[in-house]
Formats: structure tokens, sequence, C-alpha cells
């Protein structure tokens, strides 16, 4: 029996206990720092309760701290002691099982987890009881048994409930989200841990991000999952979580590899397995591992087979059957890539078992994905089709449009007609799945992700080759440029709100706060860019049946976003029943001029524009980019109209001063209008009276002879402006990206910004910006193509001319292109015909030469494009 001065000491380290029973979640090391001397004391005492307890403070701190084994063997120590029944062999019991879990040792850990849960029943405690079944759900998930996980989870939820118990009931809803993603139902994941995110704080919260950004990229919304995981990173680096970095730094990997990004998703995949590697952690280690196997396969396949290898021997230390389902899916991609044929058929047979033995659909899904794509040439339709009816019962849509697309490769030889059944599938769930995310920043990075789907499409109907593929093929390509502006009213149908808000914008430009002003203008474009919530996938549809309706008698030139194969989809229709497509290669030539023009907006040479041996890109991209029936229209229909339909990817190209022939652009044998908007505009010219602002800091004697003098002032200009009017602003531009790009005077004191446009009424107008980069898109290069040139147009603009580059301000060239251009508009020819024969009157003397802006004396000549190319009509 204890005697008395025993039993003071015991209250003392009693209370000593509290306090760090108070600390273990904070404050683990400082926990860890007081037990040797508790222990030593403690375990040679009749009294056990207080030696238990320590044990398990320090199991709980151990876990927290990240050292697994510690924790597992500190919780089986006093297994060894406790009463089998009570609550302390409970608690330890729920240590060592979700210790083991942490571990990524889900099959060691369920028989501890259901001891818990069991004991907890047993002494009515319904707190610990949902501890022990949301742990437990956790390791049926590594199990890859997520049915038996969802019932646990939510009789732990349920539990959580009862008990009043909110810390709990946050970690059952959150496991919840975790099981629901496995399954598929990504809807009920984001409802669950919405709730999460809202209810916690702290590192609690940080792990509801985590989960968060899984799910989000799951649905491909790639922007928001990153914010998530980078807010995660920060709390985990604050609680000195090493398994929370790890997790986090995979997950930005995965994200950087989606999107191209490839060496920064592979340091992030070696830091992730150097910090799994550090707390033991088999299960995050083989997910590492496997992600790292694919990611290095294009520069080191042998180094890749070696981590795929590794990744499988984790996998299956740890029971994590998910995890070995992919690795082995890595195996045989990595084979395939290097022709061993046997490797894959193992590797698929292995991933196919290991798959069925987890019971979950997503994970079979994937596999006859993969067998649709690399599997027995013989098989593969088979494995799509079986591929595409998971998906759709996941309501997956991307998967199934993956899975369409693999179905039509696998039989365009021996069947057309099915091959081309299967493109439409594919490009119905890929319109589909586009159209549900919403947020133009996560739209324009999911685009880029998905970009091989359209790009399948495209190559299997230049296979097929007949009209009806080709019609599929160019609206396929239609379907895969950006999707916002489509669905933006223009003129008096622009939303209330938004008007409102571009005249908030406006006030802002008296304040001189230009920071303010830019943070307005973006918020502004992403409200007109934000897709509206729908599931009528048919209202984003564009068709090549809808441009040539609303252009009959122009032929239709669409330019695609390159594919990874290296070539570039090009589609002409001269006419309705006349639809070609080509698939040319951009040959190392080709590129450096698409890059050396791109890199004009960020101060690259402006060489590429003017100088004689730089300027050969007008004969390259013309091979590329212009296919011979339309040339050959064009030497016989002189002047011909050219509808120009180009991804943001190339709209920097100036399709306009490529060469039909020898010393013939197309912008000269063509009026070439430009679709930014992707839609025709539905207004027609209809010109009343002229609005005009020229900067006073520089000369416009041939504009102002057309137009006269102008408005003082911008504001007066802005007055002036609306509809019916010809209206014409000569400034400087700037190249920013989306709505932040406006025009200024030299003195910076006057500026016009896309708000000011927006809360105008300009239906029948034509607005003239004789400014720098003004119809340059400049952005995300899947993005929105949002400028000073749109912004008119959703105003109700009939039609634009604006400046792709920057604009030599000289009356030699581009004033003399301007006032012809604007003399024209005044008396009712359209904008692009105007400029056309701006433009050929300018080139009619082509043995003369204009000054070079900023050169002093240097002269070029006058057929280089940075003379005449720089203005392009737009509408």
């Amino acid at each position: 029996m204890t005697s008395p001065p025993d039993v003071a000491r015991l209250r003392r380290i009693q209370a000593q206990l509290e306090d760090l029973s108070n600390l273990v979640e904070t404050d683990p090391r400082r926990v860890l720092g007081a037990m040797p001397m508790l222990l030593a004391e403690l375990q040679h005492w009749p009294q056990r309760d207080a030696y238990l307890w320590c044990l398990h403070l320090s199991a709980q701190a151990f876990r927290f701290t990240d050292e697994l084994d510690s924790a597992i063997g500190t919780a089986e120590l006093g297994l060894d002691v406790a009463d089998p029944d009570s609550e302390f062999a409970a608690g330890l019991h729920l240590e060592a099982g979700m210790a083991l879990n942490q571990n990524g040792s889900q099959a060691d850990a369920e028989p501890h987890l259901r001891a818990a849960a069991s004991i907890y029943e047993q002494l009515e405690d319904p707190a610990g009881r949902a501890w022990a079944l949301v742990a437990l759900a956790e390791s049926l998930c590594g199990l890859a048994r997520e049915d038996d996980a969802l019932q646990f989870v939510t009789d732990g939820e349920i539990t959580a409930r009862v008990a009043g118990d909110q810390r709990v009931l946050m970690r059952a809803l959150k496991q919840r989200a975790v099981v629901q993603r496995i399954r598929g139902d990504a809807a009920d994941a984001l409802t669950a841990i919405e709730t999460v995110a809202a209810g916690t704080t702290g590192h609690a919260r940080a792990n509801a991000l985590l989960e968060r950004g899984h799910i989000l990229t799951m649905t491909s919304e790639y922007a928001g999952a990153t914010d998530d995981y980078v807010a995660a990173s920060i709390e985990y680096t604050a609680h000195g979580d090493t398994l929370g970095l790890a997790n986090t730094e995979r997950a930005l990997a995965t994200i950087d590899l989606l999107l191209g990004r490839d060496s920064s998703g592979q340091r992030h995949l070696d830091a992730a397995a150097t910090l799994y590697r550090q707390i033991g952690n088999a299960s995050g280690l083989g997910y590492a591992l496997r992600e790292l196997s694919v990611a290095r396969l294009g520069r080191d396949p042998a180094g890749a087979e070696a981590d795929a290898a590794e990744a499988v021997r984790a996998f299956e230390s740890s029971g994590d059957l998910l995890g070995l389902t992919g690795a082995w899916r890595a195996v045989a991609r990595i084979a395939a890539v290097r022709g061993d044929d046997d490797r894959v058929a193992a590797a698929l047979t292995n991933a196919e078992q290991t798959a069925r033995d987890t019971k979950n659909l997503l994970a079979v899904a994937g596999i006859r994905l993969m067998q649709a794509e690399i599997g027995d040439s013989a098989h593969r339709e088979q494995a799509a089709v079986e591929a595409l009816y998971l998906y759709d019962q996941l309501d997956i849509l991307i998967g199934s449009a993956h899975a369409a697309a693999f179905a039509a490769s696998a039989t365009v030889t021996n069947s057309p007609h099915t091959a081309l059944q299967h493109l439409e599938t594919a490009a119905l769930r890929l319109r589909r799945a586009r159209g549900r995310v919403v947020d133009p920043a996560r739209r324009a990075d999911h685009d880029l992700s998905l970009r091989t789907i359209p790009a399948t499409v495209v190559e299997v109907a230049a296979t097929i080759g007949t009209q009806a593929a080709h019609d599929l093929a160019a609206d396929a390509l239609l379907d895969s440029f950006p999707l916002g502006l489509r669905t933006a009213h223009a003129g008096n149908g622009l939303p209330d709100e938004i008007v409102q808000f571009a005249r908030r914008a406006q006030r802002l430009q008296d304040s001189g706060d230009a920071a303010a002003l830019r943070a307005a203008l973006h918020r502004l474009a992403v409200a007109i860019a934000t897709l509206p919530r729908t599931t009528d996938d048919a209202q984003h549809r564009l068709r090549l049946a809808d441009l040539r309706a609303a252009a009959p008698d122009a032929a239709v030139l669409l330019v695609g976003a390159p594919l990874s194969s290296g070539q570039v989809p090009v589609v002409a229709a001269l006419t309705a029943a006349d639809v070609s497509l080509h698939l040319p290669a951009l040959d190392e030539a080709a590129v450096d001029a698409v890059d050396k023009l791109g890199r004009v907006a960020d101060g690259g040479s402006l060489d590429v524009l003017w100088r004689a041996e730089s300027r050969t890109w007008q004969n390259t991209l013309a091979d590329v980019f212009l296919p011979p029936e339309l040339r050959e229209r064009l030497r016989q229909e002189s002047p011909g109209e050219v509808l120009l339909v180009v991804h943001p990817m190339l709209s920097h190209v100036p399709f306009e001063a490529l060469n039909v022939d020898a010393d013939r652009p197309l912008g000269v044998a063509a009026a070439v209008r430009r679709l930014p908007l992707l839609t025709p505009t539905a207004e027609q010219v209809s010109i009343e009276r002229v609005a005009a602002f020229f900067d006073p800091a520089l000369k416009w004697p041939s504009e102002q002879a057309v137009v006269g003098h102008g408005s003082p002032t911008v504001a007066e200009w802005l007055a002036d402006l609306g509809a019916h009017t010809l209206g014409v602003l000569a400034a400087h531009g700037d190249a920013g990206p989306g709505f932040s790009g406006w025009l200024t005077t030299t003195d910076r004191l006057q500026t016009v910004t896309a708000a000011d446009l927006l809360a105008k009424r300009l239906e029948g107008s034509v607005v003239v910006f004789e400014a720098c980069w003004a119809g340059r898109h400049v952005g995300h290069r899947t993005g929105e193509t949002l400028n000073m040139t749109t912004a008119a147009f959703l105003a109700g603009a009939a039609g634009v001319i604006a400046g792709l580059w920057a604009l030599p301000a000289d009356p030699e060239c581009t004033g003399q292109i301007t006032a012809d251009c604007l003399a024209a508009v005044g008396v009712g020819v359209r904008p692009a015909e105007a400029l056309r024969r701006a433009r050929e009157r300018f080139l009619a003397e082509r043995d003369t030469t204009v000054r070079v802006p900023g050169g002093g004396r240097v002269r070029m000549d006058k057929a280089a494009p940075w003379a005449w190319a720089g203005l392009c009509a737009f509408g």
C-alpha cells in the first residue's frame, strides 16, 4: 500500500501530467523532455495508472513529432502492463493504430483500432469510440477497402455527434472527404471538407486544406488547389509537422507535372521523398517515388525504372494496395517507353490483379485506361470502353473523355466509322468537363493539363480523313479555346453589375492609386470571364458551322494550339462543304520564329520585325499556317476575306504579314478579321459622328487631316464616345496582362482603361486604337483574351482596329496607314477591308524606306512588318 508521503508526491505528479496533457499537441517536445524523470520514478510504484498515463502521453508526443517507431514501441510497452479492458488499453491501442497509419502500415494498424473501438464501446465512451472508428476508416482506405471505410467513418461521425465532441466530428468529416475522394464521389468529399475548413484552426485546418487541395486537383481546379497546399505548408512548418510538409511537397509536385512544369515538379518530389525517408513513412515514399519515376522517364529511363521498382517494394511493405496499383502502372508506362512489351504485359497484369483486390472502381478504371493506351492492341478498344463506363459511373468526365479518345485511336485503322463515334463521345465529355470549371484562372490551368484530349481527336480525325471527321476536328479545336467570353454579353446585354463594377473602377483612376486600379480591373476581368453555373453545356459550344453562317462569303482559317507531337492543327474552310484539316510540323526554325515574336512583348529584340535577315519567318511560318488551298483561293479571288480564329497560344503571330506569294502578304491579299471573342459580332457598322483624341506630346498630321484635331482631353473624348461613333484614340499602350494593359498619354496623366469602355454603349461603332499592344493577348497561354479590344467589343462595338505590338508612331508609316483606313471607314468601308486597302496603298512603293523608331538615322524597308503590319482588324 502506498505510504502517505507517496500519495502527496503522486498528487503532484498527477497535476504535472494534467499540465502535460494540455501541452501534448502544441508542445510535444516539452512533454517528451519531462518524461524520462517521471517514468524512472513511476515504473517502480505499486500505483500503475500514473505510469500508464505517462506512456500514453509519450506515445502521443512521439506521434506528433513524427517519431513513429518510438510512438508504436511506447504504446505496445504500455499494452503489455495495462488491464486489457481499461481506458488506458483503449487509448494505447488508439495511439498505436494512429501511429501505424501515419507510418503507412495500415494492415498492422487495423487490429489495434478495432480493439480500441470495442473497448471504448464497452466503457460507454462515445468520444473515444469515434476517434477509433475514424482511424479505422483511415486504415481501411489504405487497404483499398473503401466501402467498409465509408461505413466506419459514417458510424464515427454519428458517434461524434452523440458525444458532442467537435474535434472528433471534424476529424470524421475530414476522413469522410478522403474516403469519398478515393471512391470518386468528389461532390460529397468537397461538402465534407468545406465544413472542416470552416470549423477548424491551426494544424487541423492545415490537414483540411491539404485534403481540399487533393479534391480540387481531382476536379482539375489547380489554382485553388495550389492556394490550399501553400497555406497548409505554412501551417505545417509552424507546427514542425514533417509528414504534413512531405504530403504538401508531393501534392504541389502533382500540379506542376500536370501543367508541364517538370523541373519544379521534380524538385518537389525529391523534397517529399527526403522527408518521407526521414520519418520512415513507406507508403508516402512509395507515392513520391512512383510519381518521380514518371517525371524522370524522359531524361533518365534507367533511373525511372529503379524509382518505380522501389515504389513497388515500399507499397508492398506498407500494405497500401491502391498505391501498389499505381506503382505497377508506373512500371508498365516505363516499360512501354523502353520498348519492353513483355514487361508491359506483366506489369499491367500485376496492376489489374491488385486493382481487383482493392474493389475500387477508380483504381480499376485507371488500369483499363492504361490498357487502352499501351496494352495489347487487340484489346485496347474493349479496355477503353470499360474505362469509359466506369468513369461515367463515377461522373469523372475527364477520365471518360480520355477513354473515348483512346477508343478512337484503337479503332481508326479497322473501323473509321466506329472511331468517329468514339471521337464524338470524347469531344462531348470534354466539353461538359470544361463547362463545370467556373473560375477563369482555374479553367486556364485545367485546359492546359487536358491538351492531349483535343490533340488525340484531331490526330485521329486527320487519319480518318472524311469531311465529317474534319468538321468534328474543327469543332473540337474550337471547343478547346477559352470559354468565358463566349457567354459574355455584349452591348445592351452587359449585366448591370458589370457596368456598375466598371464605373467603380473608373472612379479609382482619379485617385492616383495605380495598384488599386489594377486590382479593380483584374476583378472586373474575372467577373466577365467567369462562367455561369449551369449544366447546359450547349451554351458553351461554338461550331465551325456557326462561324460560316456569320460570315458566309469569307474563308475561315482556324489555328489550334500546338500539339505535343510537334505539329499544329490548321483548318481551312473555304466553303461550307469544303473543310480541310492539316497537321504541319513546327520545325526548329518555326518554333524559334514563334518564340522570338512572342518575346517582343517581354522586351525581346524588335529586329525580328524589321531587319531583312531576321524576317525569314514571313515565309517559314506561311508554309506552316497558310494551307495551299487557301493560298490558291486568294490567288484566284483577290482580294478575299479571311475570318482568322487563332488559339491564344499563337495569337501574337502576325499572320497578316505571312506571305501568300513571294511578295504578297496575307494582310494585302485578304481583308483579315480576327475574332478575339471567338464569335463574330452581330453589330453592323453605322457611323454617324467622330470622336478622336491624339496624345498632345506627339505629331499626328495624317490622321488629323482626316478626322480633325480631336478632343483636348481623354475625359472629353470619353464623353463624346458612344453608339454609332468612329472612335479614334492615338496614344501609348503597355503589354499588361488582361485589363491591366491600359492606354495613356506620354506624361502618364491621362488614361483610358477597359472600365472606361465597358461603361459605354458602342453599338454600331468602330474603335481605332493607334496604340501599342491594345490588341495583344498577354497572360496565361490558355487564358481568356482580355484586353482593350475585347472590352470595346463587350461594350457593343461593331469593329476594332488595334495594335498587335509596339507601333512606330510615325507619319511615314503607321500614321499614313491609319489615315487611309479612317478615310475608308468614314465612307462605309468595313474595317478589315479598309485596313487591307491602306496596307496595299502603303506597300505600293516597296523600294522606299521609313525611319526605325528610336533608331536615329537608321531606316528600314517599307515592306518590313514593323512598318505596316502592327495594326490589325478585329471583329
